[in-house]
């Protein structure tokens, strides 16, 4: 993260939930502590499995393009790992009292093509 760790628990309380919240502030304090970066970016080609229907959960589903993105060393810039053209990937969403939906668990669907 770009930010100082200790604006990590807010930034990321605005966006996500347990238990994705806390294994983004775990991950994220295990990737600094390695010296552990990301470099690139993902494309996004998300679908809907159900619609809302005025509930409080939503679960959508995402076709990733993480081929431009992936892990590297900070320090030497070296890229350690590359992601897949096709990554499938589904987010179960829940809404806030304040009316904001966060994410609260994502899946790799590794067995599933998109």
């Amino acid at each position: 993260m770009a930010k100082p760790s200790t604006e990590w628990p807010a930034t990321v309380a605005n966006v996500a939930v347990d238990p994705t919240r806390q294994q983004v502030l775990d991950e994220a304090k295990t990737f600094a502590a390695s010296g552990l970066g990301f470099y690139g970016q993902v494309v996004n080609h998300p679908y809907w499995n159900s619609p809302i229907d005025g509930k409080d959960l939503a679960v959508m589903g995402d076709c990733m393009d993480t081929s431009h993105y992936g892990t590297l060393v900070v320090k030497t810039g070296v890229k350690r790992t590359v992601g897949r053209a096709k990554d499938n990937t589904r987010a179960t969403f829940v809404k806030g009292d304040d009316g904001t939906w966060r994410v609260q668990k994502i899946e790799f669907l590794v067995d599933t093509p998109c």
